[in-house]
């Protein structure tokens, strides 16, 4: 009797350290996410809030650092007024021909002002005949103003066998998004210092 109870304990505690194994890096996974994930956020949040600081309080000509963190496959979009999408056409090396990336205005985004979001989650898309991917995202934050920013060029961060990103009606920043669908695309930082510079009723962005 008391060795068939030995065999359930050693059965039982077997078990117990096993799930604890595959539990607990579990759960730190899932945390690291979502600390991940928050942060990436909250720093929108800062970012944002910088840029107005220096529109409103800044002298002109006036130069501040600013720090973004930005999650896999995210992309912050500056969308200019009256406009319904930013179109990125991206020059691949070695094919025949530009790729366009068109990145939707969200409805969080009042058409007659400027509009700066993160699209925190999306869905891409192409076919393997086209040279069109379309984004929509799923979980956005913006916010609205009436300066204008401009960024210094779209193509940020090493390229992987591409010429360079054009953007027209605002711009991108964006990391691990572009190369969820095509082998040509810039690689970028989790972590990187921008250059805010006021000039008169903008705001430049410099990397």
């Amino acid at each position: 009797m008391s060795s068939k109870k030995g065999d359930l304990v050693v059965s039982f505690l077997t078990t117990l350290i096993i799930a604890l194994i595959i539990f607990v890096p579990a759960c730190y996974m899932a945390d690291k996410i979502f600390r991940s994930s928050t942060q990436a956020k909250d720093n929108f949040v800062d970012f944002s809030r910088d840029i107005e600081d220096l529109y409103i309080n800044g002298r002109n000509g006036e130069r501040r650092t600013v720090l973004l963190i930005m999650d896999e496959i995210t992309t912050l979009a500056y969308f200019e007024p009256g406009t319904e999408e930013v179109l990125v056409t991206i020059d691949a090396e070695n094919k025949v021909s530009d790729y366009n990336a068109h990145f939707p205005k969200p409805s969080q985004c009042n058409d007659a002002q400027n509009c700066l979001c993160l699209f925190r989650k999306v869905e891409t898309d192409r076919s393997e005949t086209s040279y069109e991917i379309a984004v929509t995202p799923t979980r956005v934050l913006c916010n609205n103003f009436n300066y204008t920013l401009e960024l210094e060029t779209c193509s940020l961060g090493e390229p992987v066998d591409v010429n360079n990103y054009r953007c027209s009606f605002g711009f991108i920043i964006e990391r691990d998004l572009i190369k969820e669908e095509i082998d040509n695309y810039y690689e970028n930082p989790r972590r990187r210092d921008f250059q805010l510079i006021k000039q008169d009723s903008v705001i430049r962005i410099t990397g």
